[in-house]
């Protein structure tokens, strides 16, 4: 093994080579760093890292590359930042540690060399934004051409390395991030003359300023534009020939700008921005690939030269490679209405996208590991599309790990860390809802103390007399709730308290998993005082959406007091944007507006709506909000029902478990058994609906149904509950069949 660690400096730029011999077998890499690298194998681009963990528990990830027998090379590009962001702090040294071992178990011994390669400029001061690392500015003339070779000349490199670890590191056992071969279409291409400034005034203006058409003097350059289909998370690989010393840059951006343009500026990330990457070439075939990966939906290249030189830029070979943990979807849906059935694919997209070595808010702006996103429409999104839930266990995990001082879960984290009562409440209701969508009990285990403490927090804290949070008698922030909702001090939040009550529920049913009888009659009783301090609450409160919704979607309302509070949200609903296109806009963070509806809070009403009679009116919202999105050319989720937010927000995409869930009627319920589903059709104006549920086991639970006939086929034993208490056992490769 190989353990390296240099001195703090702001920014620098390694190589590290690993020779070693194997037999024909498989082999195991575990590698991690301090930040950012890619690795090839024998020349070949084979991964990335590190996984993300927080400094206080250093994590490594396993590999497993097929080798043939002989001797090969590793080689490591490692760009160090001394910074904090989203998704790194800068606690610890850099260091980087590999460890090699072969089909039998036995460790390979390396042979390990490194150079800090230089070549790094201007990126000291240009970030990608504000929240993320620097803008990577790269002379490849510093990088030798054949370092990936295996008989590269590294005599004269660094070999003072440990053969132990310098400090613990300990296994992830989420599998690592895919780096996804993709083609690219091209849409545009042309010469370019420069415009602005000297190289380094501003390189994001003088990217976007450059003259695509009406050039004012002879091309300076060669540009190309290309739609990657999805908002993704990628890094160009572009193989050019050109001259020593021309400028090869990319840019990519969510939408275009007004003009087709791609534009490197990224929206409210709260500083500048520059997503984009800025090479000086060695001269003659080179390929340009970025360490660190951007998002967006349209790359530009830019290549400039001396005007003589420009006709001998030649771009031999064009693709991306997409960072993303999922494959292709595995859950299936189709029905008769052919718009919902691309509003189900897209919020599969955009999960797909959002999802790295964790589930994160966007692929662009962030890349932030939110508790709010993988513990609600995250876990749900992935439980019907694909059905494996590892990186949403691995951030209900690393969540407990990174408690405040009172027990609080973190919403932000590991790099930078926030903390919200309001998105601990929902990890909570999370940890319920991953359980039962995989029966993974182990999760509930290890978290086991880290809930206990945090539940006992909030029975501390609730002043069950006025319903506020309190500590040492001061009033406590709740974190987020919604975009636009303004908290008032001194007021009850219902929203809050609602959520609290559904975590109490949720917590109650952990408790049954584990078996804690002891726990189960405090829990009960405090869910009595929830209730009765929300019954109060209810009888002298204003109509209010969020608080309406909530208590709708615990089922607070008796049946006589259903039918005006449905009356209001449905009302609510459609005199907002973009079901009225005259309603006021959600163009910023920093507004608080009552009429505005968010997808992200849609994933409450909807469920509400259909759970209580309302599908009909539910599938036509999912139809109009989310078909909107459509209509503007979007193939992942708007953030918000605006195009000045992210274009790719994972917790937009509620629409997509809300129809297998009630479009196709079953829902996994492994509380009450592994592979049981409650029966929950409630189609609204669906005619017929085909498609599969994916099962943790890999199986799949196919399902169809028309003109009143209900057909089963699952490839494992399952068993339906239905409203009535009754169950129906349907056996594995059996087709099944019912009225409905």
């Amino acid at each position: 093994m190989a353990f390296l660690q240099w001195e703090k400096k702001l920014h620098a730029h390694y190589c590290i080579r690993v020779k070693f011999e194997t037999e024909k077998e498989k082999v195991r890499l575990n590698m991690t760093g301090r930040t950012q690298y890619i690795f090839y194998l024998d020349g070949e681009f084979a991964g990335d890292g590190p996984t993300r963990f927080h400094y206080t528990n250093p994590q490594y990830t396993e590999y497993f590359l097929d080798m043939e027998k002989g001797m090969h090379v590793i080689t490591v590009i490692l760009e160090y930042q001394d910074l904090a962001t989203r998704i790194c702090d800068n606690q610890l040294p850099p260091f980087f540690m590999i460890e090699i071992y072969g089909e039998d178990g036995r460790e390979i011994e390396p042979e390990i060399a490194y150079a800090n390669l230089g070549g790094f400029d201007q990126s000291g001061s240009i970030k990608i934004n504000a929240i993320l690392g620097f803008m990577e500015w790269r002379d490849t003339s510093f990088t030798p051409q054949n370092i990936f070779n295996l008989d590269f000349n590294d005599s004269s490199w660094e070999r003072r390395y440990s053969k132990e670890r310098l400090f613990d590191v300990e296994l992830d056992k989420t599998e690592p991030a895919k780096n996804l071969e993709i083609e690219m279409t091209r849409i545009g291409s042309g010469y370019l003359t420069e415009e602005f400034g000297y190289e380094k005034d501003f390189p994001q203006a003088r990217f976007s300023l450059r003259r695509l058409r009406h050039l004012v003097s002879p091309p300076q350059g060669i540009w190309r534009r290309y739609d990657l289909g999805t908002v993704k998370l990628v890094r160009p690989c572009i193989t050019i020939d050109c001259p020593k010393g021309a400028t090869v840059e990319f840019a990519l951006c969510e939408s275009l700008v007004e003009g087709g343009r791609v534009t490197p500026f990224v929206s409210l990330t709260t500083g500048q921005s520059a997503n984009m990457v800025h090479f000086t070439a060695r001269g003659g075939v080179e390929t340009f690939m970025p360490i660190t990966p951007l998002g967006g939906r349209y790359l530009e290249v830019h290549v400039v030269c001396n005007p003589s030189e420009v006709d001998n830029i030649e771009i031999l070979e064009e693709k991306a490679y997409w960072r993303t943990f999922f494959d292709e979807k595995v859950g299936e849906f189709e029905c008769n209405d052919g718009r919902l059935n691309v509003i189900w694919q897209m919020g599969v997209d955009t999960l797909r996208s959002c999802t790295e070595d964790v589930v994160t808010d966007c692929p662009v702006r962030e890349r932030g590991q939110w508790t709010g996103d993988s513990a609600v429409v995250g876990l749900r999104t992935a439980s019907v599309a694909y059905g494996d839930l590892q990186v949403i266990r691995k951030s209900l995990l690393q969540a407990s790990t990174l408690t405040d001082e009172d027990g609080v879960i973190p919403a932000l984290y590991p790099g930078q860390i926030a903390y919200f009562i309001t998105y601990s409440l929902l990890w909570v209701a999370g940890l319920r809802d991953y359980y039962d969508y995989c029966g993974d009990d182990t999760l509930l285990r290890e978290v086991n103390k880290p809930l206990k403490r945090f539940m006992n927090f909030m029975e501390k804290s609730l002043d069950l007399n006025d319903g506020l949070l309190k500590k040492n008698g001061i009033e406590l922030s709740c974190g987020f709730i919604d975009w636009g909702y303004e908290v008032i001090p001194g007021r009850m939040i219902v929203p809050v308290i609602c959520m609290y009550y559904t975590a109490l529920n949720a917590y109650l049913e952990i408790s049954d998993v584990l078996g804690e009888d002891d726990a189960k009659d405090k829990i009960i009783r405090q869910i009595e005082n929830v209730r009765m301090l929300l019954e109060r609450a209810k009888k002298s409160m204003e109509p209010e959406f969020h608080s309406y919704v909530m208590l709708l979607y615990m089922g607070m309302f008796k049946e006589e007091e259903r039918q005006p509070v449905l009356e209001y949200i449905k009302n609510f609903i459609t005199s907002c944007f973009p079901n009225n296109p005259d309603a006021p806009r959600l163009y910023s963070p920093t507004i608080f507006l009552k009429q505005i509806i968010t997808p992200f809070f849609m994933n409450f009403a909807l469920t509400a709506l259909m759970e209580n009679g309302e599908d009909e009116f539910a599938t036509r919202q999912i139809k109009s909000c989310w078909g909107y999105m459509l209509d503007l050319g979007e193939t992942t989720c708007l953030e918000v029902f605006d195009t000045r937010w992210s274009h790719c927000h994972q917790w937009s995409g509620c629409p997509t478990w809300i129809l297998t869930h009630y479009g196709l009627g079953l829902a996994k319920r492994f509380t009450k058994g592994v592979n049981h589903f409650e029966f929950k059709l409630r189609p609204g104006r669906i005619k017929s609906a085909k498609g599969a549920i994916p099962l943790p086991c890999g199986s799949k639970v196919y399902t169809e149904w028309k003109d009143g006939i209900y057909k089963v086929l699952p490839e494992k034993d399952i068993v339906i509950h239905f409203d009535n208490g009754e169950t129906l056992e349907c056996k594995a490769n059996t087709e099944t069949v019912f009225d409905i």
